[in-house]
């Protein structure tokens, strides 16, 4: 049984219509090495619950939203959130670490500028970590 549900259409505007930019397996390679470090740094990793799954990173062609294809079923988010991670390592972690990296936040912003060709950016942080980008001095970017 897989621990992903392939979504068929746009979250936001419900096409079904999107292209796929990036397509990489969670069990190996860049996905699986960067996942196995995080959890493993914050509490716990179990490989075997990603087994088969990829990380799919979608345009709709109808909005533009970016979306990940395959989304993890409520029992592996369930387990990463109550299992995987300890929350108050994570929290001691993330402050020390990002606090206020305003030259990390206006990097992401810029290849998110020229990403979307002069487009309006919204940003959507919802089960994004801690927010980081609407939070402090990421808003001062005039780019949420």
């Amino acid at each position: 049984m897989s621990n992903f549900i392939t979504r068929t259409h746009c979250p936001a505007c419900k096409s079904t219509h999107a292209k796929v930019l990036l397509d990489l397996p969670y069990d190996s390679g860049a996905v699986f090495e960067f996942l196995e470090k995080k959890y493993k740094n914050m509490g716990v990793f179990e490989p075997e619950l990603i087994a088969g799954g990829r990380y799919i990173v979608s345009e709709c062609l109808a909005c533009n939203l970016l979306f990940q294809q395959q989304q993890p079923t409520d029992e592996l988010l369930a387990t990463v959130y109550s299992k995987w991670i300890n929350y108050d390592a994570a929290s001691s972690r993330h402050h020390y670490r990002r606090g206020g990296k305003l030259e990390q936040y206006n990097a992401e912003f810029i290849v998110l500028k020229l990403w979307s060709k002069e487009k309006q950016l919204k940003v959507f942080d919802y089960g994004m970590g801690y927010g980081q980008w609407l939070h402090g001095e990421a808003v001062g970017c005039g780019m949420v």
